[in-house]
């Protein structure tokens, strides 16, 4: 009997056309875990961040911010703003700023010029007002110290990069009296001195009291303008003896053959000639600083034109004079020419003779009238029409003088513009 195999060749299993796609699970049943693709994600995040930092840091490095600025949340007018405390607008740290600096320079010890200048002015109670006027277009004009002057700035002009602060002439006052000099002998701005302590034979405390002097009361006028010569002349010795080394030094560097004249060596020899003792009258009114028009090694003294042939050609109420011999000298002869009369004459004049007799063992030199003018220029005007425009621009120093008759002298000044609100300065 014969029997038949069966094919092993059996065909595949087809898919029924209606049979649904798989399920998500299948699908995603190679990939990897959800936790792993979340930490190559953080990986990635914390990669670009470090990145971003340390192109901020680079940038910070090669364009750093001013000292004092921080950054701020976006502003459409200005993005970078000042800090609170590094605000360099805000003028309550320039105060301090200039005050700190300044309080930090060394103070200098003489002028550009190599000079150191002394003021030397005479006052009592009676001329109280006129004192504060006085000091207080000094300081308008830099010459004086302005920290307590009411409407004045606290700083002479000059940069804080000085290697040492403006120098201000040194002021002395001599009292007149007791009440003046009660009243200021401790003012940290000038100093204050007794002028019945100066040898002179017009040493009577109560030689002056405490009113105002005119011509018409000739005798206390007269004896106190004769005090004048003794006070200079303490002044100008003063300044000699106290002169430093580097004084002397000056002195013979500037005596030698530079071009700056022939100085008479017996005048000059062996003394401190860049002091400069400056005596004024209160009358005076300070407009711009005269040190400038003071120049001339070869000088030993310069004055205003007097505008009188019988008492001049000085004007003794503003007096400029270097410590040397030839000037202490004169002075001397001042002081000895007033006390040998009888009764107190006018000072000026004999001043004015005392320079003629020296001859040329003295050097002078008149300032010009236009800049250093005094009163009398207005005897053709008369004060009526004088106004704040009456002087002229090139004024540098206005001596109140020849006031007399009807004539106030504060009056004149109030209608010259030169009068100050006396009240608000303190010394």
């Amino acid at each position: 009997m014969m029997i038949s195999k069966k094919s092993t060749n059996t065909a595949a299993p087809t898919t029924p056309s209606c049979a649904f796609p798989p399920t998500e699970e299948a699908s995603q049943s190679n990939a990897p875990p959800v936790a792993s693709r979340k930490s190559k994600r953080s990986r990635s995040n914390l990669y670009t961040s470090f990145l971003l930092l340390l192109l901020l840091l680079l940038v910070a490095i090669q364009f750093p911010l001013p000292l004092g600025y921080v950054v701020m949340p976006w502003d459409s007018s200005n993005y970078v703003q000042p800090s609170s405390i590094g605000d360099m607008n805000d003028p309550q740290r320039n105060i301090t700023e200039t005050a700190g600096a300044a309080s930090k320079r060394k103070p200098c010890k003489q002028g550009k010029d190599g000079r150191s200048w002394r003021i030397v002015i005479t006052a009592n109670m009676g001329y109280e007002s006129d004192l504060l006027n006085w000091y207080f277009f000094c300081s308008k004009a830099k010459l004086c110290s302005n920290q307590s002057v009411a409407g004045l700035g606290s700083e002479q002009d000059g940069s804080l990069a000085d290697a040492c602060q403006p120098l201000y002439a040194q002021v002395v006052l001599y009292a007149e009296d007791v009440a003046i000099y009660e009243k200021y002998k401790s003012s940290e701005l000038i100093t204050v001195k007794k002028a019945w302590e100066v040898g002179s034979k017009y040493n009577n405390v109560n030689l002056t009291g405490d009113g105002r002097f005119t011509y018409s009361n000739y005798a206390r006028f007269g004896q106190m303008m004769s005090r004048r010569p003794s006070i200079v002349l303490k002044e100008l010795e003063d300044a000699q003896a106290h002169s430093s080394d580097m004084d002397l030094q000056w002195s013979s560097s500037k005596n030698s053959s530079d071009g700056g004249g022939t100085i008479n060596a017996d005048r000059h020899e062996g003394q401190a000639s860049n002091v400069l003792v400056l005596f004024m009258d209160l009358d005076t009114v300070i407009l711009k600083d005269p040190r400038p028009y003071f120049v001339g090694d070869d000088v030993d003294f310069w004055a205003a034109d007097a505008m009188n042939n019988y008492t001049g050609p000085y004007n003794a109420g503003m007096l400029a004079m270097r410590a040397t011999n030839a000037s202490i000298t004169c002075v001397r002869k001042w002081r000895t020419a007033l006390e040998a009369q009888k009764v107190a004459t006018s000072n000026q004049r004999t001043f004015n003779s005392m320079v003629r007799k020296m001859g040329d063992s003295i050097s002078h030199k008149q300032l010009k009238r236009n800049e250093f003018p005094i009163g009398k220029i207005f005897e053709g005007i008369g004060d009526d029409a004088l106004n704040e425009h009456t002087l002229g621009a090139d004024t540098v120093v206005f001596h109140n003088n020849y006031c007399e008759n009807r004539c106030y002298k504060p009056d004149r000044l109030k209608k010259l513009g030169l009068w100050a609100d006396v009240a608000a300065i303190h010394l």
